[in-house]
């Protein structure tokens, strides 16, 4: 797997999280492979800040989406 690919799948996994308002918590969740990740997600997890970064809150989380 691409670290392209790993990133769009972290980017899908923080935008289910935050859709289901913190419900939907497993790894591996009915998130759809052709369902794009919010694109402020997506390019926090691309960024270097999230290379950076060991820990984040849900709320952390909804600010980087907006």
């Amino acid at each position: 797997m691409s670290s392209g690919t790993r990133r769009s799948e972290l980017a899908r996994y923080i935008t289910s999280l935050l859709d289901s308002g913190g419900e939907q918590t497993a790894a591996a969740g009915d998130r759809r492979h052709e369902a794009q990740p919010d694109p402020r997600v997506f390019a926090w997890v691309s960024s270097e800040a999230a290379a950076r970064t060991q820990e984040l809150s849900y709320e952390d989380l909804a600010v980087i989406r907006g």
